[in-house]
């Protein structure tokens, strides 16, 4: 079995160019049967690489003593295994974030920015999570309910950024499995087996079921999830180049768009460019391209959309120009808008000359 394993695992090391001799690696490790296998893995390919280690551990300070527990446990793995250890206990609930949630939503958010943090720190080049074809298959079905586009529906990234997921090709119950052969330990979170949670509901319910259905439904949508990656990716590449052509960025997060030439472009590709640009879904994607044809002022989220003279502008800071009346020649400029105005006489007439802007 440890063949099999180690041949997806480097088969998923080299898919996707996770790791180079003389990385430095920092090991999201929870204590749980995934970081467990993750932290098994590097270290029997320490050598083989020359890779430096280090494991990072955060309490979320959410289930009292088993919450300790398993910061125990995965110290003293960490140490019987010859990992350096480093671990931090963080109040999620009391903890402030930038975006309104879930506590799990949160909790999440908080766990990347510390291990960018301790990355960083230590001066490490990768951090490696536990992610698994099982977590990236329900990743997919729990964006699907939720109507999300072709990013969602891509699952979990294999590599992203400087993180890695060494796991991406594996199962669950095969890591479960080899633990178990191996007589490795590992914890539990309790919380994981609590159906009230929707991803639990998908991995206690829904999934044991798709199998049922049709057995290998989890390969299945996984090898599907990695299609529309691929189609991802090359929508991005096509979305890059025509933002070039049709947009311009004016300000810092302020962009003046040409309405004519992105009239132009297929409707998926309207879409894809106002959610790679601002992130919009599709309700405000729809919003935008009804100010695009008709024109209009709105304010959407943080952002302010108007739509003239065959520009969109979008700004996250609504700009103000005051009425002006502009009565002789001059350089009138308004820095709320980056703009000057030069004013020249013309010819001579029997009216008095207004300008107004």
């Amino acid at each position: 079995m440890k063949d099999i394993i180690f041949q997806k695992i480097f088969k998923a090391l080299k898919d996707f160019n996770m790791i180079e001799k003389g990385d430095s690696i920092l090991i999201a490790f929870s204590g749980g049967p995934d970081s467990v296998m993750l932290l098994y893995v590097l270290k029997s390919l320490q050598k083989k690489f020359n890779l430096k280690l280090a494991a990072y551990h955060l309490n979320h300070m959410l289930r009292g003593e088993e919450a300790k527990r398993d910061e125990e446990f995965s110290r003293k793995l960490a140490e019987e295994w010859n990992i350096p250890f480093y671990s931090e206990k963080i109040d999620i609930k009391k903890y402030k974030t930038e975006k309104v949630g879930s506590l799990e939503e949160k909790a999440r958010e908080i766990r990347y920015k510390r291990y960018h943090y301790w990355k960083e720190r230590l001066k490490f080049r990768k951090v490696a999570l536990g992610h698994t074809k099982t977590d990236s298959v329900e990743t997919f079905i729990y964006n699907l309910i939720r109507g999300s586009g072709l990013k969602g529906l891509s699952g979990i990234p294999p590599v992203r950024d400087f993180y890695i997921r060494p796991l991406i090709y594996l199962e669950r119950e095969e890591i479960q499995e080899f633990l178990k052969i191996k007589n490795i330990p590992y914890v539990i979170d309790s919380t994981n087996l609590e159906p009230e949670f929707t991803r639990n509901k998908i991995r206690l319910q829904l999934l044991p079921l798709l199998e049922e259905i049709r057995k290998g439904a989890t390969q299945k949508i996984f090898q599907s999830s990695l299609i529309l990656k691929e189609a991802e990716d090359f929508i991005q590449c096509e979305v890059k180049k025509l933002l070039k052509k049709a947009t311009k960025e004016v300000f810092k997060g302020d962009w003046l768009l040409d309405t004519s030439l992105i009239r132009s472009y297929h409707l998926f590709i309207k879409k894809s460019l106002f959610h790679y640009l601002f992130g919009f879904n599709f309700e405000e994607t729809s919003t935008v391209l009804n100010i695009l044809e008709k024109g209009g002022r709105i304010r959407l989220r943080d952002f302010y959309i108007s739509s003239s003279f065959g520009e969109l502008y979008i700004s996250k800071k609504e700009r103000k120009l005051p009425d002006t009346i502009l009565q002789k020649p001059g350089i009138f400029e308004f820095d709320e808008l980056n703009l000057k105005i030069i004013l020249e006489r013309g010819e001579k007439t029997t009216h008095r000359m207004l300008y107004r802007i």
